[in-house]
């Protein structure tokens, strides 16, 4: 009898598990994060879904180029697991579980790096560089990630028919996302 209910239990949670695939936002979920993961538009130029994330036709050839140069602006560390997937209607939040590694703005590596920074290339540079300059530089030498790992709830919205992740309203998850870019994203 205990074989027979464990039995049930296990096909019960593949079965669960396996509905969480099928929904369409968790879809649209995991190609946004494939497609940030990759930094590679043109492969997903077509694309309805990516499209409406991302607004691929109305990027021009430089900006698609640009995001295309292989920088992946997610951390290669990036974990993540969906526990739960919520779709009413046109809305859907989902849970997720994500592991990743964060900077430590206050770390003794990152006050040497800007020191040397300084010495390297003046205190003027800082200001008249742009975020993305700085951060390469940073990124070139600082090792001393913090992991995080937590919950965190992504709250999308369908529009037009597609899935849509508004960035601005789910700041834990971008912060999760970009933890290796906050400095392009999160502190201008």
């Amino acid at each position: 009898m205990k074989k027979i209910i464990l039995l049930f239990m296990v096909f019960s949670l593949s079965i669960f598990s396996k509905s969480f695939d099928s929904m369409a936002s968790k879809k649209a979920l995991d190609k946004f994060i494939e497609i940030e993961r990759s930094g590679d538009l043109k492969k997903y130029a077509g694309d309805k879904q990516a499209e409406a994330m991302f607004g691929i036709s109305k990027m021009s050839e430089e900006e698609i180029s640009d995001m295309n140069k292989g920088k992946k602006i997610i951390g290669d560390n990036y974990k993540y697991k969906i526990t739960n997937v919520k779709e009413t209607g046109n809305k859907s939040e989902i849970t997720m579980n994500v592991e990743y590694e964060a900077v430590n703005y206050d770390s003794p590596q990152m006050k040497a790096i800007i020191l040397e920074l300084e010495s390297k290339y003046g205190k003027q540079w800082f200001e008249n560089s742009s975020n993305e300059e700085i951060t390469d530089k940073f990124m070139e030498k600082y090792t001393d990630f913090s992991i995080v790992k937590k919950t965190i709830k992504v709250n999308m919205e369908k529009q037009n028919g597609y899935w849509d992740i508004d960035l601005n309203e789910n700041n834990d998850f971008m912060i999760s996302l970009y933890s290796h870019g906050e400095l392009y994203f999160w502190h201008e």
